[in-house]
């Protein structure tokens, strides 16, 4: 390492407690020298330290602390402390400004803003000129990519053309060859090729149009193939850094992404081409075999999870066909309810109505009622048979309307809402004693009948028939006999 003998090493060693990296630090601190000799590999130490002197038997051993120091300052680089070229470095940097005066100083500050200057002035002025010979010369027209399928179609129709087999070849992008590669989760093999190289024209004459290389491309690998002189070809052969032509490279499925593993020189025999395919192949097949396992995996959790949605489905069906029935039946109840509440509120609104009718007929009649022994020609006594089977009776004169006879039969409690008078024998009404033709009388202004008009004699027993309609609610009859 020092270039010494083995006695003045010796002196340094025994001089710094035997502490090599101490004693590395006191020789080079000033004999530093940019010809010393880089530090020696391990097998270089280890032959110095076998062709070093023994220690006289007189020179004590160094102690388990000094053992133990020594070990740990080997490799100051895992303690982090300079090593020895960085040592160099800075011994170099000190003797330099050491060697520098002060005028040079001061001349290198006072230059300093005029390099600054000059170099701000050449970026500003160079920029325009590199960005304009980058926009003359540096564009190359094969970047614009305006037809890759026809790019790849006319590669694979003029290799067809130009031999007798041809591999089955993607017709496709390169980005959808992968994305199948990637799908049916095997190799793809793609061929770049350059029709300018005779290399490359030999390559794919040889190797890729032979029969053998093509059944076995065939069987275990999906190829893409493309001309670097095509806009899609130029593309992929800068994504795969190609520097030479022929190029041929090997994709693999790893991690759900299809990667580059492998680069297949031109240097190959259709042997030797079909042997490195089968090595690559094996070598990355754990991949393929992850990746199925993973879609397996995936297909399954998918398969759960679809039965699970499946059956979630089915049970939101059902708990919404039970929704729309209970909806139903609220529905029908609600509507129930309220047509109740409607014939209710018509009940209630009749019943008034029939009150108040009641009670304006019984303020109708009047308490002259003529006597019976009066002129019999002139009175009419008559005995009325109510709905509840009670009898009334009650003197008229002839020459009372009908109406007379209708009110003071509405004016009794048991009276019907609507009703009319019939006689009893013969059974037959009396003419307009009716609640129905007196109201509609009443309301066209029309003369009402008297009693003697009506067909009633001195003396008659009626009885009174309730004409409530049909539809009305089941308890109009308790409101007729109430």
């Amino acid at each position: 390492m020092t270039s010494a003998d083995a006695e003045t090493s010796k002196d340094v060693l025994s001089n710094n407690n035997w502490d090599l990296v101490q004693a590395t630090r006191t020789w080079f601190g000033d004999n530093l020298d940019d010809s010393a000799p880089p530090p020696p590999t391990s097998s270089t130490s280890m032959s110095s330290a076998v062709s070093a002197p023994l220690r006289p038997l007189s020179q004590p051993l160094p102690s388990q602390s000094t053992t133990v120091r020594r070990r740990v300052h080997a490799s100051p680089s895992l303690r982090g402390e300079p090593s020895f070229a960085s040592l160099r470095r800075e011994n170099n940097q000190r003797r330099q400004l050491a060697e520098q005066s002060y005028p040079e100083m001061a001349f290198k500050y006072l230059v300093m803003p005029v390099k600054f200057a000059f170099s701000s002035i050449y970026n500003i002025i160079h920029f325009p000129f590199r960005f304009i010979w980058q926009l003359l010369y540096a564009v190359d027209p094969r970047d614009n990519v305006t037809d890759p399928v026809g790019d790849v179609q006319k590669y694979v129709q003029g290799f067809a053309s130009r031999y007798q087999h041809s591999p089955n070849f993607i017709e496709d992008t390169f980005d959808k060859a992968s994305q199948q590669a990637k799908k049916e989760l095997k190799f793809l093999m793609i061929f770049l090729h350059n029709p300018k190289i005779p290399k490359s024209i030999e390559f794919e004459k040889t190797v890729i149009a032979d029969p053998t290389v093509i059944d076995h491309l065939t069987r275990e690998f999906l190829v893409w193939g493309c001309s670097n002189d095509t806009p899609e070809g130029f593309r992929v052969s800068k994504m795969f850094a190609t520097r030479s032509y022929p190029t041929s490279a090997i994709m693999c499925p790893i991690r759900n992404r299809m990667m580059l593993v492998a680069k297949l020189s031109s240097e190959h025999t259709p042997v030797t081409f079909v042997s490195r395919l089968k090595e690559i192949k094996f070598s990355h097949q754990y991949n393929v075999t992850e990746a199925q396992k993973e879609r397996e995996r995936l297909q399954a959790n998918q398969s759960i999870r679809s039965e699970q949605d499946r059956a979630y489905a089915q049970a939101l069906e059902v708990d919404k066909e039970k929704m729309r029935v209970r909806n139903e039946e609220r529905a029908e109840t609600a509507k129930v309810e309220q047509l109740q509440k409607d014939k209710a509120e018509v009940r209630r609104n009749k019943k008034l109505q029939h009150e108040k009718r009641r009670a304006l007929c019984a303020s109708k009649l009047t308490d002259d009622e003529p006597a019976p022994n009066a002129d019999r020609n002139s009175i009419i006594q008559l005995r009325i048979k109510l709905t509840n089977g009670e009898k009334v009776g009650r003197t008229f004169n002839t020459s009372d309307k009908i109406d007379v006879l209708h009110d003071f039969v509405y004016a009794q409690t048991c009276s019907p809402r609507s009703l009319r008078v019939l006689k009893t024998y013969p059974r037959q009404p009396v003419n307009g004693c009716s609640t129905k033709l007196i109201d509609q009388a009443l309301a066209d202004s029309q003369p009402l009948l008297t009693l003697t008009e009506s067909g009633l004699v001195t003396m008659e027993t009626l009885f009174v028939e309730s004409t409530v309609e049909s539809d009305d609610d089941d308890s109009s009859s308790d409101e007729e006999t109430s």
